[in-house]
């Protein structure tokens, strides 16, 4: 008879039932958790993530205090739309007020490889700091694969009537799609900065 089976005709229990401590029950678990061991490290080893950040600065003619009230709120978006539609495209605020929490979506020009659009959420606003920083959540680099992409924009008094608009770019991406990190960019966030200050040094000058 199998030693390890129960015969109820002799009314025998097995002995891994008697012995719960046997040398049996103690290889049985030392294989079980070398193999969940194993199922983990291969689970981790498929999920790394590649995660990285780029930044830019760029020095503009306008006072920081000037800088922030166009960067911490909807004008940004407006202005974008009046300055540059052509370059990075139409803004449309889905939700909100300009606060945390608000939704826009920034539709690129005709012709522009990708998903064509972005969403963004706005994550955080620190007046104190004069940080602004969204969340990209549909379109964009999510449809590329991007777990996480965040843009964080800080306005730098520089003296006088300048400023620098520090423009960095947050993201992770698996590991598998880590060659896809070369796409990411801050150009158009300096193209707007650059634009925005030249806009409101003219406006100053022929105020």
């Amino acid at each position: 008879m199998d030693p390890l089976t129960t015969s109820a005709e002799e009314g025998t229990s097995s002995p891994m039932q008697d012995a719960p401590t046997s040398p049996i029950r103690e290889i049985f678990s030392v294989l079980i958790e070398e193999e969940l061991e194993r199922v983990v490290d291969q689970y981790a080893i498929s999920v790394k993530k590649h995660a990285s950040q780029v930044s830019a600065e760029t020095v503009v003619g306008m006072a920081a205090s000037a800088m922030w009230d166009i960067y911490k709120g909807l004008e940004l978006g407006r202005l974008m739309d009046k300055l540059l539609p052509d370059v990075l495209g139409k803004v449309e605020v889905i939700e909100g007020d300009g606060g945390v929490g608000t939704i826009v979506k920034l539709t690129f020009p005709t012709g522009t490889p990708g998903a064509g659009y972005i969403k963004e959420i706005f994550k955080k606003i620190d007046e104190e700091k004069r940080v602004r920083e969204t969340e990209m959540i549909e379109g964009g680099f999510k449809v590329l694969g991007f777990e996480s992409y965040i843009i964080r924009l800080e306005i730098i008094e520089k003296g006088g009537e300048s400023s620098i608009i520090k423009s960095s770019i947050e993201y992770e991406v698996d590991d598998k799609l880590a060659n896809l990190a070369s796409e990411v960019t801050t150009r158009p966030l300096e193209i707007m900065a650059e634009a925005i200050g030249k806009y409101l040094s003219n406006q100053k000058a022929s105020a």
